[in-house]
């Protein structure tokens, strides 16, 4: 069953103000009972009293003046002593209006008619006595004195009712207010006693349920902010707010333990995409170089062998010519002549025969290098591909971050509902930003490398074709070349024609040595068209181990 904190704390709150409540307004009531007691025995029971007892005083001494009016025998001491009667009349009159204004109730007006009724007949009696006194009636005066003794003790008998009523009153009174006052501090007690109860039970609620709770889940959060991830955390089965708060951390707990797992899977994934890329790249390069640099290798042996055939054709063409001029200078020995140029022209036969071999040689090296490129960009083409694949898990990467950062705005939103307990839950939110904010930024980096190698692969490209159109350059050379070598091989053949034909009759000798001038010049021309197509094979191929060169440079750069 969920009892909520916030449920059980006003419901304490509320029995604490409603046990006080009740406690200030019940002492309330009874001081406002005892002060109505003191109240009414001060303005009521009290001054009857006094004004009775006053009264009873006053008869007394309307008393003694009567008995000192029956012996005093007239005179001034008459006139002074009905003077003193007159004023204590007139004070008994005052005390009479006093009291009545204090009367309680029908039973104690009873008993002042009474002390009126017996003054009114002891106050005729006694003018009586004044008026035997003034006329110097001594001894009427004093047998109404001596029969007044009985109206006197029935008047102070009605005062004395009147008193004893007057002091019952006010000892019920006292009574009642004490009986006030004790009720009063039972209830006080008892109220205050189940207030403390509640207060302690209160306290003890606090301490156990809400105080201890808090400082071991605070503990928890403090351990899981400093990282250890495999906290126990407490209350988390607890159904109140401090459950929710355990269970909250919980969550956030796992979501940190599982943002660690990717991160640390990432850096693994980033350390294995590093290390296959570099070695990717390394491979590429070496093959590439391997494989071109041994094309260019084969291109500049080519071409230096071409060009030493091309020298030695130019040497025999020269030789041809010399022997040529011989033979018309010298026509006595056409004979032996005709056999040197035999000679000769089988040697440039054979020159030109190796010449062609070299110049095929040349166009095959020229394809398998066109091959070979077309390969090398099509790996280039696989890196680019693998670098956008790498592009992807990036990306991956960057939405989990981005998923991470979601998740410690949740958290950081929750602690701020939370208020100070989940001051923790902040802290670790904030731990949590920062971790996908540095994740982001590493995926930046490396999105930023991949675009680096992407651009270096794009120059490779480039740097490829270009290599390929050298290739093409070199085809096109080597195919002018063979060109060059087929008229080469006419003139050959024209050559041996026509020694032939000086063999079988030295009377052609002369036509035949036009011819053989003309051949000599023609491969004159053919050898020195050779060199410098050997020269400039010879420059390509330098620029092909400079490409090659600095396309590997680029690659293991990237």
């Amino acid at each position: 069953m969920r009892i909520p904190v916030k449920a059980v704390l006003t419901a304490t709150l509320l029995l604490l103000i409603g046990v006080s409540g009740i406690q200030g307004w019940s002492a309330t009531s009874r001081l406002a009972a005892v002060n109505d007691d003191v109240k009414e025995m001060a303005t009521n029971w009290l001054p009857s009293v006094r004004t009775l007892g006053a009264v009873k005083y006053l008869f007394a001494r309307t008393r003694v003046a009567e008995l000192r009016l029956a012996g005093a025998g007239g005179g001034g001491q008459t006139a002074e002593l009905e003077k003193f009667r007159e004023q204590v009349t007139s004070e008994i009159a005052v005390a009479f209006t006093r009291y009545e204004a204090m009367l309680a109730n029908a039973e104690e007006r009873a008993l002042y008619e009474q002390i009126k009724a017996s003054w009114a007949q002891y106050k005729a009696n006694s003018d009586r006595i004044v008026s035997a006194a003034r006329a110097g009636r001594e001894e009427e005066a004093a047998g109404l004195v001596a029969g007044a003794v009985k109206l006197f003790d029935q008047l102070i008998a009605a005062t004395d009712r009147a008193l004893e009523f007057n002091a019952k009153g006010s000892e019920a009174q006292y009574a009642q207010s004490i009986a006030t006052y004790d009720s009063a501090r039972f209830q006080t007690l008892l109220l205050g006693g189940i207030g403390l109860l509640l207060g302690l039970g209160a306290a003890a609620f606090v301490i156990l349920g809400v105080t201890n709770p808090l400082g071991r889940l605070t503990g928890a959060m403090q351990a899981v902010a400093g990282g250890q991830l495999d906290t126990t955390i407490p209350n988390a089965k607890t159904q109140n707010e401090i459950g929710d708060m355990a269970r909250a951390l919980v969550v956030f707990r796992d979501g940190l333990a599982e943002t660690e797992r990717l991160r640390e899977e990432q850096a693994e994934a980033e350390k294995r995409a590093a290390v296959r890329l570099l070695s990717e790249r390394n491979a590429i390069a070496d093959a590439f170089q391997a494989k071109l640099g041994a094309l260019a290798e084969g291109f500049s042996q080519s071409s230096s062998e071409l060009e030493d055939s091309a020298r030695n054709l130019a040497a025999t063409a020269e030789e041809t010519s010399r022997q040529a001029t011989a033979v018309s200078g010298a026509a006595e020995r056409a004979s032996l002549n005709v056999q040197t140029v035999a000679v000769s022209t089988e040697e440039m036969a054979a020159s030109v025969q190796e010449i062609a071999a070299k110049v095929n040689q040349s166009a095959d090296i020229a394809n398998t290098a066109a091959d070979e490129a077309a390969r090398t960009e099509n790996d280039i083409r696989a890196l680019s591909e693998a670098a956008e694949k790498i592009g992807q898990v990036i990306e991956l990467i960057n939405t989990i971050a981005g998923q991470t950062n979601l998740l410690a705005l949740n958290a950081t939103i929750e602690a701020a509902r939370a208020g100070e307990a989940g001051k923790g839950f902040a802290v670790v939110a904030s731990e949590v930003k920062q971790l996908a904010a540095q994740t982001g930024r590493a995926t930046n980096e490396i999105s930023a490398k991949i675009t680096e190698i992407q651009q270096a692969t794009q120059r490779t490209v480039g740097s490829i074709e270009r290599i390929v159109g050298t290739i093409a350059s070199i085809r096109s050379i080597s195919t002018s070349v063979a060109g060059s070598v087929e008229e080469q091989g006419a003139a050959t053949q024209e050559i041996a024609s026509n020694t032939q034909r000086a063999a079988q009759g030295t009377e052609a000798v002369t036509g035949n040595i036009n011819g053989v001038g003309r051949a000599a010049e023609m491969t004159g021309a053919a050898s020195t068209q050779l060199m410098s197509l050997s020269s400039n094979l010879t420059e390509k191929a330098a620029e092909l181990k400079t490409e090659v060169a600095e396309f590997v440079k680029n690659l293991r750069a990237a």
